[in-house]
């Protein structure tokens, strides 16, 4: 149901929304940016109401304002006209519509519905991931296909009011019936059945609840923060600009975008699977290891994309971050910290993950301005990926360090 408010699902109606508004290209994206990065802020106290509130009200409450401010959009054209807005109007009323868009969608009810199914198991909770990876990829994957054949069918207007009716009709009734916050709240425990003292739980034992400033204080949480921040700003730049980057690199647009990203998902759908199942299993330096393993094959491959062995480099490092995100942002936090402040917390990662998809098309314009290439972004890129190493490596598990 975040799908509408995610970057994959808002470019669909970006051409229709560009005409209807009157706002050019570049306009109608800084309306994107400016919107992108004020929801942003606003992630992290979302977080402190999710722990306050629970899973159930948090999905109702963001499905609501999603299906609203998607009705506001379709009437965005409209209104322009009838008041006759000037360009800045209706730059400003594009940016409040993506600012509510982004917090609702891609924020909050992302947040919700990742943070919900972690805290219903412990030992298993890699194994749900992995299983949820598929379906969440199959989804991402399809947006394109449906939202188009959507627009072609009904028309822009009425295929965001009709997606805004069903997520407040629909979806609201569907959160009610199903979402809960925690199994101890229905007289459940995690797993479904006691905890055993096997060599998972004596690896990743539990033994405080850690709150948002803990967290905080730890560099395990910055070590995943950055590093799913990171992946956010280079696989959104290398979505947003992609026709450009490969015609930049003298391949064949087209050709390149039917085998890249396909061949891609294939990948990611496969290591989202093995990445969950491995995350019960190995530490959460090792899953940062392998993270960053992949984006230094994504940079390698982006730097050499004019040739096959870079192309090859980016489609397998592309599939590699994309299979571990999920299992990072969803594994690794309750882990680390406990669930009690777990909206908080990855709130807080959240705002970082969206903040960083803001920039990355930004950054990635500007480098491409001021050097008329692309891969000049590759010398940035590993300068972070280097930090992201160094901060990897002094990754640890604070829960255990209490034990000792």
């Amino acid at each position: 149901m975040s799908l509408p408010g995610q970057t994959i699902g808002v470019s669909a109606f970006t051409d229709p929304l560009m005409e209807a508004v009157h706002l050019t290209r570049s306009q109608l994206s800084l309306a994107y940016l400016i919107g992108t990065l004020a929801s942003s802020l606003l992630l992290t106290p979302a977080g402190k109401l999710y722990d306050r509130y629970g899973a159930r009200v948090m999905a109702i409450t963001s499905a609501a304002i999603l299906g609203s401010v998607l009705i506001f959009l379709s009437y965005t054209g409209r209104i322009t006209d009838h008041l006759s807005l000037s360009t800045t109007q209706a730059m400003a009323m594009t940016a409040f519509g993506f600012f509510v868009l982004r917090f609702s969608g891609q924020g909050v009810l992302t947040m919700t519905c990742r943070n919900m199914a972690m805290k219903w198991f412990d030992q298993f909770r890699g194994l749900v991931n992995g299983m949820q990876g598929p379906l969440v990829a199959l989804g991402f994957s399809m947006a394109p296909a449906w939202f188009g054949g959507m627009i072609g069918h009904w028309g822009w207007e009425s295929s965001w009011r009709g997606m805004g009716f069903f997520a407040l009709f629909v979806f609201t009734i569907f959160a009610w019936i199903f979402f809960r916050d925690n199994p101890e709240d229905c007289g459940l425990i995690p797993d479904g059945k006691p905890i055993r003292l096997n060599k998972h739980s004596k690896s990743f034992p539990l033994t405080h609840e850690m709150e948002l400033k803990e967290a905080r204080d730890t560099i395990s949480f910055w070590a995943i923060a950055m590093t799913l921040g990171y992946s956010s700003l280079f696989v959104t730049a290398l979505s947003y600009h992609h026709r450009a980057i490969f015609a930049s690199a003298g391949l064949e647009v087209d050709s390149t975008i039917k085998f890249f990203f396909p061949l891609a998902a294939v990948i990611s759908v496969i290591l989202k699977v093995v990445g969950g199942i491995l995350s019960d299993k190995v530490s959460v330096r090792t899953l940062l290891y392998i993270f960053a393993t992949g984006h230094i094959f994504s940079a390698a491959g982006f730097f050499l994309l004019s040739t096959p062995v870079g192309l090859w480099l980016l489609i397998i490092g592309y599939g590699i971050g994309g299979g571990f995100f999920s299992v990072l942002a969803g594994v690794c936090y309750p882990r680390l910290f406990g669930r009690k402040h777990l909206g908080a917390i990855s709130g807080l990662s959240m705002a970082i993950i969206v903040f960083s998809s803001a920039i990355g098309p930004y950054l990635f314009s500007l480098i491409n301005d001021f050097t008329s290439s692309f891969t000049s972004a590759f010398y940035i890129l590993t300068v972070l990926i280097a930090v992201l190493l160094v901060m990897a490596a002094k990754t640890v598990n604070p829960q255990i360090k209490e034990v000792h």
